[in-house]
């Protein structure tokens, strides 16, 4: 920047000229790209608005992966190895809206004297968000080993019936140690919570002052589309990482003997916190090079017509007149309800379609990420690209929030659609030969009894009946057979499962070979069971499928909705499309109704409205929920609760539908008064 654009104004010029403003930094190189006094030449290419866009949207991808991609596509597995509930983790998603809200209005503050500078903020709060980062991944390192081995190998008659049983085996994690860890999470949110204030508050109103107004919808449509960018890397690197076991690189699968489709399986839930605790530090250094401003081009400043003169413009923001603006305040309240729907379902989404359609924890996240993610990111450059099109005034565009709310409240019946239990033997259906009120809602029956199954760890077996048993012992399996299928572990003699193979059709006979024994020859069908009932014991099939004691595979039985599999995200893609495209009509709206200098202050307290009590409770309360709508809770050996291992699907639903109404309705009255009030 020349040394002629920081001189003062001629008496000539007049103090409402759009060109030649005075510069505030009086030292040229305050306005320069570079670090303390290293700003050469060579390096002012980057001190442009479009290399700030360019570097703020990398840095919401980085915080989109780990906020809203590896945290929520790992709650699920932190559950299971931690054994939390769901309330549990709730409260760990929601913390990191705990800590922004707590730093949101200091640092918006702080960041909107005179003098202070938008770019180191944003860089020292990517420091920040490296740290949580780094805790986040500690209790991997720092924790006891998870090992399975006992349930699931082959040769160990730990999960089998058998009376020796009734020992009791060690624990896989000591109970202080999960409450330690409950802790060492919550640290880690609240550096991450406390470091993304100034991205997510600063940011936008830093791309605001930059460009011209038309300009502005554009670039913050694009800056809001890449924190969904992060979130949909986030959900699909994650989702990945899950098909990695939990001690990846050093584990050995052919000696634990799992796969990802198996509830005992746990993913490499760690290792993307480590990648986003390096890319954060990475991205820190080009943010702490920007100067404090960057000049508006003389073609934006024309475009915006003439500026308040500088003594009116630099005038300290009131928070008395911001909560004084009855549209700006409508437009935040609206945003609190949708927030908390957003915060909630980001968090136990994975986990309820996971529940629903039984799947496993990384094939449930990649959905949702590959589903509701790239909606989202559509939605946000839709929204900014049809504000710039249509060339809206504010009026305009609080019009859109109204009606595009409105029709959102038809999102929430979505949640209509929900998948049946799989039969649970003692849960949802009586064992065999039992009646329902003498069986339901107790493991042990007479087909298990002697089997001592009291302390065997939940480890589900799909029986050649169709029913989901608690573990093989469970099912009364005695016998156990190597790896087929790529490490799935088949189960017979099972006193508890019942099969009769002469009452079933031939074709029904051969499914079941197919599921069971893939590896064996078809053709011949009678010379395959005649094969199976000489085998010896050792063999991977010692028993007749023509017996009546039936046998189980180590897997979950088939959810047959499919299609309602399709459809409920047919119709989650629209939802989620159409409040991003919405959200950026509000935030361009709100820019609108507050003065610039206060801009800075008014998306601090709308943050912290939207956060506090939305971003905070949303979670919370989907935890709450859920756990409520659970049918059976895993037994730990010190005889306390796990995690949820059965949740009852159409109470999920019902109280998800509940939740989204709730979310939906207040948000329409709210925008309804923002389009009164600036009428008036």
């Amino acid at each position: 920047m020349g040394a002629g654009n920081n001189a003062e104004p001629t008496n000539s010029e007049s103090p409402w000229s759009p060109v030649n403003l005075p510069v505030r930094f009086p030292n040229h190189k305050r306005g320069r790209f570079g670090w303390l006094s290293f700003r050469p030449d060579c390096l002012q290419w980057a001190n442009n608005p479009l290399c700030l866009l360019i570097v703020l949207s990398l840095a919401s991808i980085i915080l989109g992966m780990v906020h809203m991609g590896f945290v929520n596509v790992t709650l699920s597995t932190i559950e299971k190895r931690y054994h939390l509930k769901s309330g549990d983790t709730g409260v760990i998603a929601g913390t990191f809206n705990v800590a922004f809200c707590v730093m949101c209005l200091p640092i918006a503050y702080l960041a909107s004297r005179p003098g202070a500078s938008r770019s180191r903020w944003i860089g020292g709060g990517m420091v920040m968000v490296a740290a949580g980062s780094l805790v986040y991944a500690t209790p991997h390192f720092f924790g006891p080993t998870y090992d399975v081995r006992g349930l699931v190998n082959s040769n160990s008659t730990r999960s089998l019936c058998a009376s020796e049983n009734i020992i009791l085996s060690e624990p896989i994690i000591p109970p202080d140690w999960s409450f330690s860890v409950f802790y060492v999470f919550l640290v880690a949110q609240v550096l991450m919570g406390t470091g993304c204030v100034p991205l997510v508050v600063l940011g936008v109103a830093f791309i605001d002052s930059s460009v011209s107004r038309r300009r502005s919808s554009l670039f913050i449509g694009i800056f809001g589309a890449m924190i969904v960018t992060g979130a949909a890397i986030g959900f699909a690197l994650g989702s990945f990482l899950l098909t990695y076991y939990i001690d990846w690189p050093s584990a050995d699968l052919e000696v634990i003997g799992l796969t990802p489709a198996n509830d005992l399986w746990l993913g490499c839930w760690w290792l993307g916190f480590l990648i986003t605790a390096v890319a954060s530090a990475v991205i820190a250094g080009p943010l702490l090079a920007f100067p404090a401003n960057i000049q508006k081009s003389k073609k934006d400043i024309i475009a915006d017509g003439p500026k308040l003169p500088s003594c009116i413009d630099d005038s300290p923001p009131k928070m008395s007149d911001i909560l004084g603006n009855v549209t700006f305040m409508s437009l935040a309240i609206g945003e609190i309800s949708p927030s908390m729907l957003g915060a909630g379902l980001g968090a136990f989404l994975p986990k309820v379609v996971e529940s629903q359609f039984s799947l496993s924890a990384s094939t449930a996240a990649l959905l949702v990420g590959v589903t509701g993610v790239p909606s989202g990111l559509l939605g946000c450059v839709f929204g900014g690209w049809i504000l710039k099109k249509l060339n809206v005034n504010t009026h305009q565009t609080l019009q859109i929030c109204f009606w595009g709310s409105a029709v959102l409240v038809l999102s929430s019946f979505s949640f209509l659609i929900y998948c049946p239990n799989a039969p649970f033997a003692g849960v949802t259906e009586p064992y065999f030969q039992e009646n329902l009120s003498d069986n339901l809602w107790t493991l042990t029956s007479s087909c298990n009894s002697a089997c001592g199954c009291q302390s065997v760890a939940y480890n589900p077996v799909c029986g050649s009946d169709n029913l989901v048993y608690y573990s093989p012992c469970h099912a009364g399996c005695s016998l156990a057979h190597g790896a087929i299928n790529s490490h799935q572990k088949v189960f017979s003699d099972c006193s508890c499962v019942h099969y009769d193979s002469d009452k079933l059709q031939s074709s029904h006979r051969l499914e079941l070979f197919s599921k069971y024994f893939p590896e064996l020859k078809t053709e011949d069908f009678q010379r395959t069971e005649s094969l199976i009932s000489n085998s010896s014991e050792n063999s991977l099939h010692p028993r007749s499928l023509t017996s009546t004691m039936g046998f189980a595979s180590q897997d979950k039985c088939p959810a047959p909705c499919y299609g309602l599999l399709i459809l409920f995200f047919m119709l989650f893609f629209i939802g989620i499309f159409s409040t991003f495209a919405l959200n950026i009509a509000s935030q361009s709206a709100a820019l609108r109704c507050v003065r610039e200098n206060e801009r800075d202050l008014a998306f601090a307290l709308r943050s912290q409205l939207t956060r506090a009590l939305g971003g905070i409770t949303g979670p919370v309360i989907f935890g709450l929920f859920l756990d409520k709508t659970c049918l059976l809770w895993e037994q730990l050996d010190d005889h306390e609760q796990g995690s949820c291992a059965i949740y009852e699907h159409f109470s999920m639903d019902r109280s998800l539908l509940y939740i989204s109404l709730a979310a939906r309705v207040p948000a329409v009255f709210f925008y309804a008064i923002a389009v009164w009030s600036h009428r008036r």
